[in-house]
């Protein structure tokens, strides 16, 4: 029973952001449902499936994630600056919860 609250955990979370309505292109929003159904009908992968017999999901499947609803988010700079490659002098692109944050990205060459 714990796997299937899970799901409906991730499903609750997958429509709020849903019904936040932020413009995307109508293909990514088919190709971003069609993945939920999917993780809906198999749910994490486990150490049965031949392919992830050597990982262990449990973790990561009772860790509560939660979708920041606007597509700016709380994240900011400060919080860019904490993360270990924030030194880099590259190209950056940075997106949250799927959308483009420009104010945190850094394009040019460096």
């Amino acid at each position: 029973m714990e796997v299937l609250k899970e799901r409906d955990s991730y499903s609750e979370d997958f429509e709020a952001v849903q019904r936040e309505g932020r413009e995307e292109p109508r293909w990514f929003q088919d190709y971003r449902r069609a993945g939920m159904e999917r993780f809906l009908q198999l749910g994490f992968p486990t150490r049965k499936q031949e392919e992830w017999r050597f990982s262990d999901f449990r973790s990561l499947a009772r860790t509560g994630f939660a979708p920041s609803l606007s597509a700016n988010g709380s994240f900011s700079a400060e919080n860019l600056s904490q993360l270990p490659f924030s030194e880099l002098q590259c190209p950056r692109l940075v997106f949250v919860n799927g959308a483009l944050r420009p104010d945190l990205s850094r394009i040019e060459e460096t």
